[in-house]
């Protein structure tokens, strides 16, 4: 069964068992800044949920590491019976003060998870950070300390890189903030040098954990700027790879992310059978492929590609004004036919999925930049494939499959898509479609812009796998930020203040960004305020006033009023008269009914008479009238008798006929040079039709002119006969102007049938001095950046 995490309810849930079970303890030690990298030492507790192992040192969290990696010692010294698959299942890990690794290599907590998907020392049990931090280390596969036999590992699986490397299913990861953790690579001087090998030490990276295996719970947990996570395979700012199971809720990334070869996200890289609810990326997401299927999205890179992947949901979260998401593909291999790159503000790519459901519900982006870099390195591959889009760079429309649903979606005016392209680019609002070929939803709808490779987009709509619900796109960044769901998501993150809520009977409170309670007092404003039983001259009335702020109901007697007799509205009395009565039920006076002009309900005949109503205007009272029956015949509606004539009856039989009326008529079949064609007249009066012939014509009925390839274009008559022409090209219009750095691009319009093509314009000759090598660098960058707002301000 599908287990959606909506309105971050599991989330909650978890986190009020947590604090509940954290309220028996008092909880103090002295943070450890002077770790040698080596140590370990036996934390406090019994790791019962009562007693949890209470985690003060870079010592303490070490010990973890190596008994998670030991299995059998710990077994040996705690009495468990642990196996490789799940260590520490069913333990309590409860950090009490933030710890500092002091720069060192640190082994994550759980190592590894072998190709063969069998887990060896993974991590089982429930850590519970309590928004303490865990700072300053580096993780590298390729250097593990002593206890970690790193190539004995890497042989038989791989090693996920992560402050907790493999989550073996039912573990729990709570309120960790990890500040200043690098995962698989030594500096981003690596990452960014003029050599465009990457090669990371990590084959997956998230910095809270690098990899999960059945479902496993990250909460609360947060990243800062200072950690970076790259990864050969795929890397995620919280969460590298959810392996068939995670439930990722309420965490915040403003970590870098990097991945070499197939995902980046960033909260998480690759999803199988995962949720993914109220977070937000504020981190750099910058990814680089070669010759594979690959995405890069401002939370989740691509759905993980296994059959038994059922679902992916991505729900109330954010990709913030801060985020960075980009991604860099180079075709190398000419046999390689199927190289794409999608770049998403939440989802790179999801087309990967087989039969998974793709949701995404209630997801904002507002990125200042999605952009893509595509080199051909001289090949003319041609399914190379640049995508872009506000919430899904390419979306899964499989037929096998459910296909992907965008529900309550937007995405800022402000984000901007840019590209260094030599094969075919596609920019799009919400997502490309790969089935339709874009959606109604594209800002850059079938705008398709190629290079060495062709690749044409054919405009459709009415995709039956794909499914969009309130979806906006182009508008602005202060109107997401004002947006109530926006709010709310912000607020459970911490990151503004949370809703009032209702203390007493005079003040309402609420949680601020820094975790203190703030106070206020109930503003009940007059119209809230509800009458539920009125007040007399004998007893009093009840009225309900409700807080504008935080919905506190408050009850509030009424006074009696000091008169004798207090008089109500106007009641019905008699058929002449009505009265005004006190509250008390005394009548204070009387007064006859005041008819109004009167209704005909039943129309009059010759034959019959008619009916019709008065109201009193004062009380509402009703009286009936007889409306005397016409001294002349009344004539019903206009029916056919015949092909000529129709006729109207009256009640007593009289009939009066005409001859039809017929219209100016309607063609239901042109005539053609081959057959005869039909027109169709209606009688104005009685709706009678009938049908003439249509003479067929002597020479040919040409049609529309439509395009018929590159170079011609044709119109077709109903015969099949076909008449071609050549395409009469406009004078063209530069889309990018050539300079002495770059190439240009010239667009070519067919004057008749519409038809475009594109023609490189060479670099300009240099005027004097050395010309500078044509690179990927900030003149082609400015050059693209250029190109994008010339089509965007085209389209517009």
């Amino acid at each position: 069964m599908k287990k959606t995490i909506r309105l971050f309810t599991t989330c909650l849930l978890l986190a009020s068992m947590l604090l509940a079970m954290l309220s028996a303890f008092s909880l103090s030690a002295g943070a450890y800044s002077d770790w040698d990298g080596e140590t370990i030492l036996l934390p406090e507790g019994s790791g019962t949920e009562d007693d949890p192992f209470l985690i003060a040192s870079a010592e303490n969290l070490a010990w973890i590491s190596y008994m998670t990696a030991h299995y059998d010692e710990a077994n040996a010294m705690l009495g468990t019976q642990f196996t490789s698959d799940s260590v520490f299942s069913g333990m309590y890990f409860v950090q009490t003060d933030d710890i500092d690794l002091g720069g060192n290599l640190f082994t994550p907590i759980g190592t590894t998870q072998s190709s063969n998907d069998e887990l060896r020392n993974a991590f089982g049990g429930w850590y519970i950070g309590d928004g303490y931090t865990i700072s300053n280390a580096y993780i590298d596969p390729e250097e593990q300390i002593e206890f970690v036999d790193y190539e004995t590992l890497m042989a038989e699986g791989y090693h996920p890189a992560g402050l907790f490397g493999v989550l073996a299913e039912g573990a729990v990861i709570y309120g960790v903030n990890a500040c200043n953790i690098t995962l698989g690579i030594s500096s981003e001087s690596e990452l960014y040098s003029s050599d465009t090998e990457f090669d990371p030490s990590a084959f997956v990276s998230g910095v809270i954990a690098g990899a999960t295996y059945g479902e496993a719970i990250i909460v609360y947990c947060t990243t800062d700027g200072d950690c970076s996570a790259y990864a050969d395979y795929t890397a995620g700012g919280i969460l590298g790879m959810a392996h068939q199971g995670a439930e990722i809720g309420l965490c915040i990334n403003e970590a870098s992310v990097s991945a070499a070869d197939k995902a980046s996200g960033g909260i998480v890289g690759f999803g199988y059978n995962t949720n993914v609810a109220g977070c937000l990326n504020r981190g750099r997401i910058y990814h680089q492929t070669a010759t594979r299927w690959s995405g890069a999205g401002g939370i989740m890179g691509m759905p993980f590609d296994a059959e038994d992947n059922e679902y992916v949901y991505i729900g109330y979260c954010i990709n913030d004004e801060d985020a960075y998401v980009s991604a860099t593909s180079a075709q190398t291999d000419q046999n390689d036919k199927n190289n794409r790159v999608a770049v998403g503000g939440i989802m790179g790519n999801d087309d990967v999925a087989y039969n998974a459901e793709i949701t995404y519900e209630h997801c904002y982006n507002l990125a200042y930049m999605l952009f893509a870099t595509f080199v051909d390195a001289g090949l003319s591959n041609k399914n190379t494939l640049a995508t872009f889009g506000g919430i899904s760079g390419y979306t899964k429309d499989t037929e096998g499959g459910l296909g992907a649903r965008i529900y309550d979606c937007c995405y800022s005016v402000d984000v901007t898509a840019s590209v260094i392209t030599y094969g075919s680019l596609n920019m799009y609002g919400i997502t490309y479609d790969s089935q339709s070929g874009y959606s109604e939803y594209s800002l850059y709808a079938g705008i398709t812009y190629a290079g060495l490779s062709e690749l044409q987009i054919q405009a459709g709509v009415g995709d039956p796998y794909l499914a969009f619900e309130t979806c906006e796109y182009g508008i602005s960044a202060e109107e997401i930020k004002a947006d109530e769901t926006y709010q709310e998501i912000l607020a459970e993150l911490g990151l503004v203040a949370g809703p009032w809520l209702p203390y007493d009977e005079e003040t309402h409170c609420r949680t601020t960004p820094d975790g203190d309670v703030e106070y206020g007092n109930h503003n009940f404003d007059a119209a809230n305020v509800e009458i539920l039983t009125y007040p007399t001259h004998t007893g009093e009335g009840l009225a309900i006033a409700v807080c504008t702020d935080c919905g506190y109901e408050e009850y509030r007697p009424l006074d009696p009023f000091e008169d004798e007799h207090v008089p109500g509205g106007w009641q019905y009395v008699s058929a002449t008269q009505h009265a005004k009565r006190c509250y008390c039920g005394v009548v204070v006076s009387y007064e006859n009914h005041t008819w109004d002009s009167g209704a005909v309900i039943v129309a009059p005949t010759h034959t019959t008479d008619g009916v019709k109503v008065f109201f009193c205007s004062g009380c509402g009272y009703s009286k009936y009238a007889i409306v005397p029956k016409l001294t002349n015949h009344t004539y019903g509606d206009c029916l056919p008798v015949d092909g000529e004539t129709h006729e109207r009856a009256c009640a007593c039989g009289d009939t009066k006929t005409a001859n039809h009326a017929w219209d100016a008529g309607e063609v239901l079949t042109a005539a053609t040079h081959m057959a005869d064609g039909v027109k169709l007249y209606t009688c104005i009066d009685c709706g009678a039709t009938k049908t003439e012939t249509i003479a067929k014509f002597a020479e040919h009925i040409y049609g529309d002119t439509e395009r018929h390839n590159a170079k011609q274009h044709k119109t077709v008559c109903a015969c099949g006969d076909v008449k071609y022409t050549d395409h009469a090209w406009n004078a063209g219009e530069d889309l990018i102007s050539a300079t002495e750095r770059s190439v240009g691009i010239r667009l070519y319009t067919c004057n008749d049938c519409g038809e475009t093509r594109l023609e490189k314009l060479e670099i300009l000759p240099a005027e004097s001095g050395c010309r500078a090598s044509v690179g990927v660098g900030l003149g082609i960058f400015m050059t693209c950046c250029a190109a994008a707002l010339l089509l965007k301000k085209k389209k517009n």
